[in-house]
């Protein structure tokens, strides 16, 4: 679907200074840039409903070690993203178990594994595993 956007000059001479560097149309890049934005976008959405909940008493907030016996208990999440991983097929849900238990958990930095979210989602992280983000709190202050 054909969209036309108007660019600030400066942001217009950029994209093109990166599509001619690489060789790439800045079609390409918008749309690059619009998919990655909207991720975000959704993402923190998604984060904020789920604070909301929590601010209301409407939903715990939990360990990870709670829903997952075998997760190390500097990671904390919310009943949603457990829920959400029920719904989800034992491949996807052994996958991001995996991931919270080797890599978060046991990272000496698990924060760079993740995106920090900002405003009133300060303090939580995104972790993406393949197509599904979650957020957690990091317990220990690293």
């Amino acid at each position: 679907m054909p969209t036309s956007v108007r660019l600030a000059p400066e942001t217009e001479r950029r994209l093109d200074r990166l599509a001619t560097r690489t060789g790439r149309s800045k079609a390409f890049y918008l749309r690059e840039i619009i998919e990655r934005g909207l991720e975000d976008i959704e993402d923190y959405y998604d984060a904020a409903r789920v604070l909301e909940r929590i601010r209301a008493s409407e939903e715990r907030v939990q360990s990870l070690s709670e829903w997952n016996a075998r997760l190390a208990s500097r990671v904390e999440g919310t009943d949603t993203p457990a829920k959400q991983l029920s719904k989800l097929g034992k491949v996807e849900a052994k996958r991001i178990s995996a991931f919270l238990r080797e890599r978060i958990a046991a990272a000496d930095n698990p924060r760079s594994y993740g995106k920090a979210l900002t405003a009133e989602l300060g303090g939580l992280w995104r972790y993406r595993v393949a197509t599904i983000a979650s957020s957690a709190k990091l317990r220990t202050p690293l």
